[in-house]
């Protein structure tokens, strides 16, 4: 869910990836929930320091931690070894849509002191608009990841025709281009406010029925539609991977184990994924019912606990952008042979001298073959003359 507005009065509150850290103007109001329960704005200030002090700290470790690993697993997937593989491919696309996800928080985290960067209206909307690209996008790609998986797995006999690089880059064009199509609404539905001479990015509330509409659509397609699939197909692949490794048979066993280290890391990216990120929709998805079934927007009045639940769900969030070279080391042998090949600098020494090595042994039987080839030749051409003399 992105750029949802909650309100505990004049409070924004974003439920998106466009983060507010400004609890600056907090009322003197009492702040009732749906029971009955009053909170004082003492207790709103208690849930907001510890929301501001958990912010200061998590989010640039987050983001920095996670664009350095990001960036190394990118060049690590587009290596020659890699790139022929087609989920690698999927992994390098998401590594891209993460990497800018991480990015749009630092930049965030960077108005808590002052710095603004996002200070006109063009970027504001912009920012948005790639706010729920990467969102979506980052979904999918690890819904195609687990679907390679699942016809892997489950029906192996279709893996050579649809688990290929071809459909790959087919699929992430396809899924690219449905993302513009149906998030370019925030083009044009979020525009920029001057307060205290400082740019700030709101939904124009001109268009908040279609908002209301988008924010069910955003609900569906990014987090009830592929939590369903991935769900499903992480079962079967469980399911079937236990019923092959019982009838394995010996001659086929290391094949099965190589197949088994690949589904392994596939399984354990789907499942991370899925476990950070479900938390947060579900609770999203119950701060949205209400208003679903009342025909509401949303109710004004919100619990202080829930600045913090929600805090601490969007910090998980974006950890699942930011710990995939980790996952990718520890359960990707290929992955992790070819990231020691590429970055260790003892290892690249030892490949080169490896290679000068295999192009020296090259090079002396090229030279071998070259003379043991003269030799017949003029051997051949000496027993022509022979020949030619008796005749």
């Amino acid at each position: 869910m992105n750029n949802l507005t909650l309100l505990i009065d004049d409070i924004p509150f974003w439920a998106g990836e466009n983060l507010s850290w400004n609890f600056s103007n907090v009322s003197d109001y009492y702040y009732d929930d749906d029971n009955g329960n009053t909170f004082d704005d003492q207790m709103f200030t208690f849930y907001r320091d510890i929301i501001v002090t958990m912010n200061t700290y998590a989010y640039p470790f987050i983001s920095l931690t996670g664009l350095t690993g990001n960036s190394l697993a990118f060049v690590t997937f587009i290596s020659l070894n890699l790139r022929k593989v087609s989920c690698n491919l999927y992994l390098a696309t998401r590594a891209i849509t993460d990497s800018g996800l991480l990015l749009l928080i630092f930049v965030y985290w960077l108005e808590m002191f002052d710095i603004f960067l996002v200070n006109s209206d063009v970027l504001c909307r912009m920012v948005t608009f790639l706010s729920y690209i990467f969102a979506f996008l980052s979904v999918w790609l690890v819904l195609a990841v687990t679907l390679e998986n699942y016809i892997r797995i489950c029906y192996p006999f279709h893996a050579s025709r649809f688990c290929t690089v071809s459909t790959a880059n087919k699929v992430i064009v396809l899924l690219v281009l449905v993302s513009v199509i149906l998030y370019n609404f925030a083009i044009w539905t979020t525009h920029s406010i001057m307060q205290d001479d400082v740019v700030s990015c709101r939904n124009n509330n001109t268009y908040a029925h279609l908002l209301i509409i988008m924010t069910y659509v955003d609900t569906l397609v990014t987090f009830l539609l592929p939590s369903g699939l991935a769900i499903f197909m992480i079962i079967s692949i469980f399911y079937n991977s236990f019923k092959n490794s019982r009838r394995r048979g010996q001659g086929e066993n290391k094949r099965l184990n190589l197949q088994s280290k690949v589904t392994r890391m596939l399984l354990v990216v789907s499942v991370v994924f899925l476990v950070l990120n479900l938390p947060l929709h579900v609770f999203r998805t119950r701060m949205l019912l209400p208003s679903l079934i009342t025909g509401q927007y949303l109710a004004e009045r919100v619990a202080p606990s829930a600045y913090l639940i929600n805090s601490v769900l969007l910090l998980l969030y974006y950890t699942s952008s930011a710990i995939n070279c980790l996952l990718y080391l520890s359960c990707g042998v290929t992955f992790r042979n070819e990231f020691v090949r590429r970055f260790f600098y003892c290892n690249r020494v030892q490949i080169k001298k490896d290679t000068d090595a295999s192009q020296v042994s090259t090079d002396r039987m090229a030279a071998r073959l070259s003379n043991e080839l003269e030799m017949s030749s003029v051997k051949l051409s000496e027993e022509n003359d022979i020949i030619t003399n008796d005749v």
